[in-house]
């Protein structure tokens, strides 16, 4: 190679190992903690099995925010939460006992590509006498 020049860059990005891809991701505050067990994706709908836990010794209302709950994928495509009962939302209330899981099965949809295999969930929660707080987990791989 000539003095001066240099090696033509590499766009190859490294892939994840399957230990990466299979680890569950978790979320966790002094209250809460969130794990994904699952995503599912199927042309324009997403299925995701979390576990909500109420890790303090005290029962907590909790709900989120519907309007910002969602996925983005690896491309930037927004997934929009469908509502579901097992987690209230705005305006209604679910009680967390304490030291107890929630199995909560979300689906988000996209008017956009459907292209994305790797996502990050976000969502902004509320927990009565705490406030509110925003749940982030990067890194979430389609089975």
């Amino acid at each position: 190679m000539p003095p001066g020049t240099t090696a033509p860059s590499s766009s190859v990005q490294a892939q994840p190992s399957q230990a990466q891809q299979a680890a569950e991701k978790v979320f966790q505050n002094d209250f809460l903690k969130v794990t994904v067990k699952s995503l599912k994706k199927t042309g324009s709908t997403i299925n995701v099995v979390f576990v909500y836990e109420n890790i303090t010794e005290k029962a907590y209302g909790f709900f989120l925010w519907s309007d910002n709950t969602y996925l983005i994928d690896e491309n930037g495509e927004r997934w929009d939460y469908k509502e579901n009962p097992a987690i209230s939302v705005q305006g209604r209330v679910t009680t967390f006992v304490p030291k107890t899981k929630v199995i909560a099965k979300f689906t988000f949809i996209t008017k956009g590509s459907t292209e994305g295999k790797v996502f990050s969930y976000y969502s902004y929660s509320n927990y009565e006498g705490v406030g509110s707080f925003q749940i982030t987990m990067n890194d979430i791989y389609a089975e």
